[in-house]
């Protein structure tokens, strides 16, 4: 609809304007026209010159739009053990005054590193080698474009609202073509409604996240698109809140990272699954969803305020090789997250690589299939360490010295944690209780923005607990040290701290961040050895039946972890009345935090915990008649 715009128009060729339309008839062959606005006194009789065919701007022989290159500089920041932390400095001051907020970033054939920006940029930087990094304009106009991928030499770039391919036909350097692959998803003007990153399976299917508008039907999912780019934008996974975080593995993988906000206690780092939910309630697209897939972990502020890409390093990278890392964009570091698995189930903990901060918040991660080196592309943007607009770095596996002052591994074990150092340790500093601390809280997840720290013994109060550290002990190898910490519990949140000394007397600092969903326990529990009057020892992900014969009157299963010095936490009560002769079945299963619970088939109990109240391990305790009357039967699930 034109509206009262339509009386000063004019057009000329295979259109006519009816009204207040442009019409154009059906038909199979190709339409050219040309719309004329005309200035008052006009009639448009006087334009007769037919539309341009379009096609030949395609050809190439236009000149050069952006002749000009700039030339910047390779800074030193840092080493550790055999990585090199350089950094390829910006364009900040060039000709078109383009604002140099990094977004995207990928690879030529040839190794050179492409980059788009926020503003609508895209870039191609050479020379790097040389110590005189220079960047070339490539193409401009583009809308917030936040994810670039280059395939089989094809360019293409993820916009907000759009996979647009950039074509160079005449091979300048210059994009001649900008072709749209698909716009089939929900865009509007949401100021957060960026597309992040552009990733693809082994499949070839292209990946993003689609951040704001959750009012839409893909605002705030992880989005795929068929490889041939044909058919709707199809919704992955959901529950994302402003995300600028996605990577892929190899095996085809997605993780992704997001800061802490509303429905997101903290910074949590996952590995998604297709039809999976983290966190955001406003863009669960399901109103039967009840709680979100579990982190493989949580991050505190201070660790990460706000994240960026998760990347897998190559197996050839060094001691880092096969390793999962990720960028703090709040924090403008590099993690390197160790991932432990208790009862079949993924945890981790993270570690701050001392390669030096990034001058931006650090976004885009990739690895370079021609040098084999990690880039990361940033940016400038609300509560990030870095004060540049942009950053583009560079970390090289430079074999020679292969430790790193750092954790290789963290496991939990029975009572306690392990951690492994690439080093030999010394004995006496490292086996010192005093030389390690070790806190542990949750957090709440609600719609409130982000969460206090929450005690994990002593429920609804706020703040951090310290677990006491009873004894040290190093293991045969000199390298990994065993913290036994009887009273370690699951938790969101996990904090060890440690000053020692290596062999060799160098000192040795650190902290790791850690989430345990599980502890290593001893799956020998026998529910009918007494242990104290009517309670027996139990351990959740698992089941436990309650069987007895007749009526049974005012009696309460509690099931509860094992009371603090105050009583804390009281537990849950299942309250059970039976009129009925013969035999009764009472089965409580315990999965993760929920509590289920059926008597004789019926369903009595449905209980579920966003706080990671209801115990791991704990007791099962009969009140109000002799245990005597019961028999007991516990099953631990298999995962």
């Amino acid at each position: 609809d034109l509206g009262t715009a339509a009386e000063h128009l004019h057009l000329i060729g295979d259109a006519t304007i009816k009204g207040r339309h442009i019409v154009i008839e059906p038909g199979d062959t190709q339409r050219r026209f040309k719309i004329v606005h005309l200035s008052d006194g006009h009639d448009g009789s006087t334009y007769t010159t037919p539309p341009l065919e379009l096609h030949s701007l395609l050809q190439g022989d236009r000149p050069l739009r952006w002749r000009e290159t700039v030339q910047t500089r390779v800074e030193h920041v840092g080493a550790a053990g055999p990585y090199v932390h350089e950094r390829i400095v910006p364009p900040f001051d060039n000709p078109w005054k383009s604002l140099m907020f990094l977004g995207g970033l990928d690879f030529m054939p040839n190794g050179d590193p492409i980059v788009s920006t926020l503003f609508g940029d895209v870039w191609i930087v050479s020379n790097i080698d040389a110590g005189t990094p220079t960047w070339k304009r490539f193409a401009t106009g583009l809308y917030q474009p936040m994810g670039i991928k280059v395939i089989d030499g094809d360019i293409f770039v993820l916009e907000r609202g759009q996979l647009t391919q950039l074509i160079d036909h005449d091979k300048d350097g210059e994009a001649d073509e900008y072709r749209n692959i698909n716009n089939r998803w929900h865009t509007t003007g949401d100021p957060h409604c960026y597309d992040i990153n552009l990733e693809t399976d082994p499949q070839d299917n292209w990946f993003f996240i689609k951040n704001g508008a959750w009012h839409t039907p893909t605002g705030g999912c992880i989005v795929k698109i068929n490889a041939d780019g044909t058919g709707d934008a199809q919704v992955w996974a959901t529950g994302f809140r402003h995300c600028n975080s996605l990577g892929m593995s190899s095996d085809g993988q997605l993780a992704s990272g997001g800061q802490q906000g509303n429905w997101q206690p903290a910074t949590r780092l996952d590995l998604n699954r297709q039809d999976g939910f983290y966190g955001l309630m406003d863009a669960a697209h399901d109103e039967d969803i009840e709680f979100y897939d579990r982190p493989l972990l949580w991050m505190p502020l201070e660790c990460d305020n706000s994240a960026g890409d998760p990347v897998w390093a190559p197996d050839d990278w060094g001691p880092l090789g096969g390793e999962l890392l990720h960028l703090s964009w709040g924090q403008c570091w590099l993690l390197h997250i160790l991932q432990d698995k208790v009862a079949g189930v993924q945890q981790g903990a993270a570690v701050v690589l001392p390669l030096g901060r990034m001058m931006a918040g650090p976004s885009r991660a990739r690895f370079s299939p021609v040098d084999g080196h990690l880039w990361i592309a940033g940016s400038m943007g609300w509560q990030t360490w870095g004060p540049w607009d942009g950053t583009l770095d560079r970390i090289r596996y430079v074999p020679g010295d292969e430790l790193l002052a750092t954790p290789e591994a963290f496991h939990t074990i029975d009572g306690g944690i392990a951690l492994t150092f690439p080093m030999q340790l010394d004995a006496a500093t490292a086996t010192n209780p005093d030389n390690w601390t070790l806190k542990q809280w949750n957090y709440h997840w609600s719609a409130e923005y982000g969460s206090a720290h929450w005690s994990v013994r002593h429920h609804q109060q706020k703040g951090e607990d310290t677990v006491p550290i009873t004894s040290v002990h190093l293991g045969r190898d000199g390298r990994t040290v065993f913290l036994h910490a009887p009273d370690l519990r699951p938790a969101m949140q996990s904090k060890v701290g440690w000053s020692i000394q290596t062999q060799d007397g160098e000192p040795l600092q650190g902290v790791a961040w850690a989430t345990h969903h599980r502890l290593q326990r001893s799956t020998d529990v026998d529910l009918k050895s007494p242990r104290q009057g009517n309670t027996r020892p139990i351990l959740a992900n698992g089941t436990v039946e309650v069987r007895w014969r007749g009526p049974l009157h005012e009696v309460e299963v509690l099931v509860r972890a094992v009371p603090d010095a105050e009583g804390h936490p009281k537990g849950l009560g299942i309250e059970v009345d039976v009129d009925g002769p013969g035999s009764h079945l009472l089965r409580i299963e315990l999965h993760d935090r929920r509590i289920a619970a059926t008597l004789d088939g019926t369903p009595i109990l449905n209980h579920f915990e966003t706080d990671t109240r209801v115990p791991l391990a704990g007791t099962l305790e009969i009140l109000g008649a002799p245990l005597s009357r019961f028999e007991l039967r516990y099953q631990q699930r298999p995962d």
